[in-house]
């Protein structure tokens, strides 16, 4: 059998159980404990119940669904009922046997499994049900096709585990100089997504794999499950030269691959001893990191050595949008483009950002972006293509590589994409533009040790396995690169007083593996840190944190640094630590590293002690001011600031704060009601700090303009 035969095996099995034939797929089927006679169907537990080897009471499910444009994912308590599994079931039937009925390929079947498979679970003999049916069949046939490769009999570990990863993706990203900055930053991250995609596409090809040997991808990284064969090895690496040589000639030294993998068997990838897991995981991110540092075959670094050669060539022209002068330039509009960032800009349009499908082909056609190994990326369909990539809505007659994609960009009243000078005048309040950076805590270290036993000797059902870490892997890139959109477009956190409709003001640059960079109006990325952080945590049944940073920037300061800058203080947030030394992180670190807050001190629905319940109290005190008398409650915002900001080491005077607040145009009723509130919220360094905060949340509502008593964010000097 091939792989499109065992797909159609395993959905024989599924639909009409057909026992399975195959030798090598009963052989997968069985290290997953699966039986090859008929499929027992139940409904998926989340994966999360047992992160960190502590289920929760009640246990959660996923609810029974297909993936579509909604959030997916969703947790409940409640099992599905028969009558919701014989309807999904049926459905389910009538759609297989009409995807037979094209003669699909191995690509269409991963592709209607995922769709339909991917939140409900097939029982193993040791009544597992935390892996999805989509994610079993998937393991199972590649696993059965690298056993039915030529392997030797007497071959002791016969599979072999590959990590792939892409470097110099964020400087790529964000070091460019151009009038659409933001347009340019997504096209370019789209690029570099798509560019991914074929990299991967390519090397299983030419391995005679499909994507089901593909165990995870996301944030320029990869990992894969191939055979230990002699000749798979030497490919690995005649590929990763042969890529890092067109990555120089295209992009200098600015992007390069590296190729590692480590030699595994069964016991390694579905055994009892943790141990060898752990080893196996440490193993292959060592041989990763060495590879990083030795990028360039010898002969590779001798030419690059070469006075001559056009990493060391300066001209005296330059490209205007990634300042190379190593390459030939092309005027348009009386500006020096380079041949990657000409083809970048005229692929990064609204119309190509909201594309859903693109061709990939062996020929150069006018418009088209060039991919590694001569390969060539267009929108316009071609009369040959080699494979085609799509995002969006699964199509089951569509013989494609699908993927997910954080594609959301506010547009303007004309459809176009709003730039970041109209992102900052969408605004409430003072003009700036917020940057938003964020990703998951600990995110390594739960794939490493999120399912690891008690007790080193403990046979424990949920331990880490091939099939286990790659459902976490497709929940985490579902979240990031698929229900991320969703997110945006359903807002439902905002500062207080401030009132929308619509989806966000704002634009995904990047959002993959577990890594965000979210660019829009300053109030909108306040409230949407809390919505991805409200979401990953019933998303994940509250096992995975996140940290953030969020810069307030003018629409005019370089992407660059405001990236360089927002990456400041998400480390910031990560890096504060508590009473007994250790990094607590799950903070959020806003506009300056004094104002890093835990999550709950900001805005939460329910505590009355937050920055949220200042803001109101505050909001009330103004509106109260603005009745009786014609004061300016800016300035009386700003006169409370700088009393706080003058204030040294933590330590307030009372004194000083009841002369400030006498000194405001307030009647005597508010001056004793401010007064009170103040004196309550400046008790501890906690308050004091929520109380600067929320004035200055208030100020920036309430300024129109900009103020030089309000600074741009600034992290680097401190």
């Amino acid at each position: 059998m091939n792989t499109t035969e065992r797909l159609i095996a395993c959905g024989n099995w599924l639909t009409t159980h057909t026992p399975i034939s195959d030798p090598y797929l009963k052989k997968a089927l069985a290290y997953l404990k699966l039986d090859t006679t008929k499929p027992t169907w139940a409904p998926l537990e989340s994966i999360f119940n047992y992160l960190n080897q502590s289920q929760t009471t009640p246990t959660y499910y996923n609810h029974l669904e297909r993936i579509s444009s909604k959030f997916n994912g969703s947790l409940t308590e409640t099992k599905y009922t028969a009558t919701e599994l014989s309807s999904f079931l049926s459905d389910f039937e009538h759609g297989f046997k009409k995807l037979l009925a094209t003669k699909p390929t191995s690509r269409q079947l991963l592709n209607f499994y995922e769709s339909e498979l991917s939140f409900i679970a097939l029982e193993t003999t040791d009544n597992i049900t935390d892996i999805s049916a989509y994610q079993l069949i998937k393991t199972s046939v590649a696993l059965a096709d690298i056993l039915a490769t030529n392997l030797s009999a007497t071959e002791t570990k016969p599979f072999r585990l590959v990590a792939l990863d892409v470097s110099g993706i964020q400087a790529y990203i964000y070091g460019i100089n151009t009038s659409k900055a933001l347009v340019g930053l997504r096209a370019r991250s789209l690029y570099l997504d798509l560019m991914v995609e074929v990299l991967l596409t390519d090397l299983l090809t030419n391995l005679a794999y499909s994507r089901a040997n593909l165990l995870y991808v996301g944030g320029g990284r990869a990992y894969l499950l191939v055979d230990n064969r002699q000749a798979t090895q030497e490919f690995l690496k005649e590929f990763e030269a042969r890529t890092n040589q067109w990555f120089v000639e295209n992009f200098n030294i600015q992007l390069y691959i590296a190729i590692a993998s480590v030699a595994c068997d069964n016991d390694d990838l579905h055994g009892s001893n943790y141990e060898r897991y752990r080893s196996l995981f440490t193993n292959i991110t060592k041989a990763l990191s060495k590879r990083k540092l030795h990028r360039y075959s010898a002969k590779q670094l001798a030419d690059l050595n070469q006075f001559k050669h056009s990493v060391n060539y300066q001209a005296g022209r330059e490209c205007s949008v990634c300042r190379r002068s190593d390459t030939n330039l092309t005027t348009i509009d009386e500006r020096d483009l380079c041949t990657i960032c000409l083809a970048l800009e005229r692929f990064g349009n609204t119309k190509n950002l909201a594309a859903n499908l693109f061709y990939v082909t062996k020929t150069k056609l006018p418009n088209s972006l060039p991919m590694p190994n001569n390969y060539y990326l267009s929108l316009k369909v071609p009369t040959e293509f080699s494979f085609i990539l799509y995002t969006g809505d699964y199509q089951p007659t569509l013989d494609g590589v699908h993927f997910f994609n954080g594609n959301y960009f506010a547009k303007t009243a004309t459809n176009e994409v709003k730039e970041l000078t109209e992102l900052a005048q969408a605004s409430q309040g003072i003009k700036r533009l917020g940057v938003l950076r964020c990703d998951i805590d600990n995110l390594g270290t739960a794939f490493v040790q999120g399912f690891k036993p008690k007790l080193a000797a403990q046979l424990n059902p949920h331990r880490p396995t091939l099939e286990r870490i790659a459902m976490l892997s497709f929940e985490l890139s579902l979240f990031f690169k698929k229900n991320i959109n969703y997110i945006l477009n359903h807002p439902k956190r905002y500062l207080p007083g401030v009132s929308r409709t619509g989806g966000r003001e704002a634009m995904i640059i990047y959002s993959g593996g577990d890594d965000v960079f979210i660019v829009g109006a300053w109030d909108e990325m306040v409230g949407l840190a809390l919505d991805i952080k409200d979401h990953l945590s019933s998303y994940t049944n509250h096992r995975l944190n996140i940290s953030a940073g969020i810069g307030l920037f003018n629409a005019h300061y370089p992407l660059a640094t405001m990236a360089e800058l927002t990456g400041d203080l998400e480390d910031y947030a990560k890096s504060v630590v508590n009473q007994d030394g250790v990094q607590t992180k799950n903070r959020l670190a806003l506009f300056e590293p004094k104002f890093t807050v835990a999550w709950d001190e900001l805005l939460t629905a329910t505590a009355t002690n937050n920055v949220q319940a200042k803001m109101a109290t505050l909001q009330a005190l103004l509106a109260e001011q603005t009745n009786t008398s014609s004061g300016d409650n800016t300035s009386l915002l700003y006169k409370l600031l700088t009393y706080f900001r003058n204030v040294k080491n933590d330590k307030i005077n009372i004194a000083r704060l009841a002369y400030t607040i006498g000194r405001l145009n307030l009647s005597e009723k508010l001056k004793n009601d401010l007064g009170l509130k103040l004196l309550q919220w400046i008790e501890t360094s906690p308050n004091q700090l929520q109380t600067e905060l929320a004035i200055v949340l208030l100020v920036y509502l309430n300024r129109e303009v900009t103020s030089s008593q309000l600074p741009l964010t600034k992290v680097r000097g401190l």
